[in-house]
């Protein structure tokens, strides 16, 4: 067996394991056929599994290396698929991996993708589609060699954005927006974590991003600067390099959680003043600075002293 069929094999029983479990879990009969294990597979017995429904996962994808095989997946004729995840094991290997994910599309009615562990330099544009009007999750993780983001803020559903282990990625800036007149028109929680290689994120006031009411960043320690303007969050988890430039000013948030041992959080008391919740972890300096007596942080000030003086006991 080759490793293209291995790769197909493991596709399809993936994809009828998915749609039995999602069958039953509904309380209806799969309407997946079966594959016969007298049948020597090939990448038919995934082009023609077009019944399936719900989830479908697809692994091994870095076994693919003709853009053939992916062209006859024929995803986008799955059209009861609404959940499909892709999933390549990384490796050393170069091959034609950049274009596979460009003939793995989806139909447009599908509503959460997750695209994990591809090889390429470029995620395809079709991500960022805005026929894909129903999508309203997007996860994309442990894309180590990714050195950018499709128009994702031309989705004009999309509620929620995981990204994860995109350690070639170093600069956000307003290209993910797209070109629509209002980007990221519905997103509601945004969530950055182990971006090594992430320094900065910059913007501007035409991607600000208006529903945003979550945004986490987590394990960055390369991140530097955040001057994206983001007026609307209400939730903000930090972790950043210690020698980040502070926060801007966030007029509608309500709750911050910061680890840092550094005192760039001091930098930032324009966005703190008014905070009715804060949470610190990790400090090193067990007192106040002089500078946060200037300003009436009252009842503020109290939630910081007992978070300094729990860290440092």
């Amino acid at each position: 067996m080759t490793r293209q069929q291995e790769a197909v094999m493991a596709a399809a029983m993936t994809a009828v394991k998915k749609s039995i479990a999602g069958a039953a879990a509904s309380g209806r009969r799969s309407e997946a056929p079966a594959l016969s294990p007298a049948i020597e597979p090939n990448h038919k017995e995934l082009e023609n599994l077009n019944d399936l429904r719900n989830e479908l996962l697809i692994e091994r994808l870095d076994l693919v290396s003709s853009l053939e095989d992916a062209k006859k997946a024929n995803i986008s004729n799955k059209e009861h698929i609404d959940r499909p995840e892709l999933t390549w094991n990384y490796s050393i290997y170069i091959n034609s991996r950049e274009n596979i994910l460009e003939y793995l599309k989806p139909h447009h009615r599908l509503k959460v993708i997750g695209v994990v562990g591809y090889e390429g330099t470029l995620l395809p544009t079709w991500m960022g589609d805005s026929s894909l009007n129903n999508l309203g999750t997007v996860r994309i993780s442990k894309t180590y060699s990714c050195l950018n983001l499709p128009p994702l803020g031309q989705l004009t559903n999309l509620k929620y954005l995981f990204l994860e282990e995109m350690h070639g990625l170093k600069h956000l800036d307003i290209s993910f927006c797209g070109r629509n007149e209002i980007h990221f028109p519905k997103l509601e929680k945004l969530h950055l974590e182990k971006m090594s290689g992430l320094q900065e994120w910059l913007g501007d006031h035409h991607c600000a991003l208006p529903s945003l009411r979550e945004l986490t960043i987590k394990h960055c320690p390369a991140l530097l600067q955040l001057i994206h303007e983001v007026p609307s969050p209400t939730k903000l988890v930090i972790e950043a390099s210690p020698y980040f430039a502070g926060l801007t000013y966030f007029p509608k948030l309500q709750s911050l959680q910061v680890k840092t041992t550094d005192d760039w959080i001091w930098r930032s008391l324009v966005a703190i003043s008014l905070l009715p919740s804060l949470t610190l972890s990790g400090l090193t300096r067990a007192g106040l600075p002089f500078e946060i007596g200037m300003i009436g942080l009252t009842k503020l000030e109290d939630q910081i002293a007992r978070a300094s003086r729990a860290m440092d006991s």
